[in-house]
């Protein structure tokens, strides 16, 4: 079974196409509005629950290409800041990850 972990096709390439996609998968989010600031975990339709994941995906990838290095590491660690930002604002997070997560806003 090939997956997100077994790295087939694992070039720069593949990766930034990958990322189009997502990228592409944000814009339609925004653009139909399908999470809000003032909704909470419950009231989001439970098709939709696995599009809260996008931001932690995008920066796995972005984790993952090789070329500028610093620049895509720096903005895979926005994109995880981004993504607990938003379980936070679901309640998902543990006191300790809320925590632990308020540090990492200090660097």
């Amino acid at each position: 079974m090939i997956g997100f972990e077994n790295f087939v096709n694992c070039d720069d390439e593949h990766y930034l196409k990958t990322l189009d996609g997502l990228r592409s998968l944000v814009s339609d989010i925004q653009r139909q509005s399908i999470f809000s600031e003032n909704e909470e975990l419950k009231e989001i339709a439970t098709e939709n629950l696995k599009l809260l994941m996008a931001p932690y995906y995008e920066a796995d990838v972005l984790f993952r290409i090789m070329d500028k290095r610093h620049e895509r590491v720096k903005m895979s660690f926005m994109f995880y800041i981004e993504y607990l930002r938003m379980l936070n604002h679901y309640g998902v997070l543990t006191p300790d990850q809320v925590k632990t997560w308020k540090l990492w806003l200090k660097k």
